[in-house]
C-alpha cells in the first residue's frame, strides 16, 4: 500500500488534532491558575446548565465516552466542586456545589476573555464559518 504525502495531509483526524491541541494549550494555559483544565470547565458548565443531570447525558452533550467523563467527574468531587448523587437504576446525577459553582464563575470570566481572543485573531466571518461547520460535522457524524 502506497500512502501520499497528499492523502496524508488530508487526513480530517489530523486537521481537527492540530486546531485542537492549539486551542486546547490555549485555555489551559488561563485556566491553570483556578487549577482547571479545558475539559473541566467544560464539564462544570454542562453541570451548571442542566442539573441534576447524568453522566450519560453529560458524556453525549461533551461527546466523551462515558468511562472518561466519570473519572474526570469523581476528581471534581473529590475537590468538592460537583456532588455524584445516586439516580434511577445504575445512573448517577452531577450536581454542582457551591464551590464548583464560585470556581466556575471564576473560569467563566477566564474562558470569555480567552474566546475573546481567539475571536480576535480569527475574526468573525472565520468563526462563525468554523462553528457551523463543526456542528455539520458533528451532526453527520453522529448519525
Amino acid at each position: 500500500m502506497t500512502r501520499t504525502k497528499r492523502s496524508y495531509r488530508q487526513c480530517s483526524v489530523l486537521y481537527a488534532r492540530r486546531l485542537s491541541r492549539l486551542l486546547t494549550a490555549r485555555y489551559d494555559a488561563a485556566l491553570r491558575p483556578l487549577d482547571l483544565r479545558t475539559t473541566q470547565f467544560h464539564l462544570l458548565a454542562v453541570v451548571t446548565d442542566f442539573q441534576p443531570i447524568s453522566i450519560t447525558q453529560t458524556a453525549q452533550i461533551l461527546a466523551t465516552e462515558r468511562s472518561t467523563l466519570s473519572r474526570n467527574a469523581e476528581k471534581l468531587a473529590e475537590r468538592g466542586l460537583l456532588s455524584v448523587e445516586p439516580g434511577t437504576g445504575r445512573e448517577r446525577l452531577l450536581r454542582m456545589t457551591d464551590a464548583g459553582a464560585t470556581l466556575f464563575d471564576q473560569g467563566r470570566e477566564v474562558w470569555r476573555d480567552v474566546q475573546s481572543e481567539v475571536e480576535a485573531l480569527v475574526g468573525p466571518d472565520l468563526m462563525a464559518a468554523f462553528e457551523e461547520v463543526v456542528e455539520r460535522w458533528v451532526e453527520r457524524l453522529r448519525e
